[in-house]
């Protein structure tokens, strides 16, 4: 499962590999009729049966660089709303020339995390050959 993904403008959470798909399929069933004569017989009818199945998931890439970039891409927009949210405190100390750390120790300290958090995500998502061993790498925020 992909807990989280964004491609283009959409993002999707908790997204499961496979889907099940439906199809039609033609079968025969045999069903018991009287005969001319008044007597049973079984005969052959054709039917339409749905059948499901396992199928990959549409929504998530099927290449690997496709996904690679899909996941990092994802990282980094989840850690840009968190950064968004105390850019305020970056532009006031930087219009008034004052050290972030020293006046806002804790956002300063948070944005570091969520930096670091990023570049440790992307390492480990370069990481995996397989896409089955991308898609093990947690990357919620």
């Amino acid at each position: 499962m992909i807990k989280i993904l964004k491609i283009g403008g959409n993002v999707y959470q908790n997204l499961e590999l496979t889907v099940q798909e439906s199809v039609e399929v033609e079968a025969l069933e045999k069903v018991l009729e009287l005969d001319e004569n008044g007597k049973e017989v079984y005969v052959e009818k054709p039917i339409t049966v749905t059948e499901y199945k396992d199928a990959p998931n549409p929504i998530i890439p099927t290449y690997l660089e496709e996904l690679r970039t899909a996941l990092i891409d994802t990282v980094k927009w989840q850690v840009g709303m968190k950064l968004k949210d105390t850019d305020w405190t970056v532009t006031k100390c930087m219009e008034l020339g004052l050290n972030m750390s020293d006046k806002y120790p804790d956002i300063a300290n948070e944005r570091a995390i969520l930096r670091a958090f990023t570049n440790d995500k992307e390492l480990e998502l370069l990481v995996p050959t397989t896409i089955d061993e991308l898609m093990k790498v947690d990357i919620k925020l």
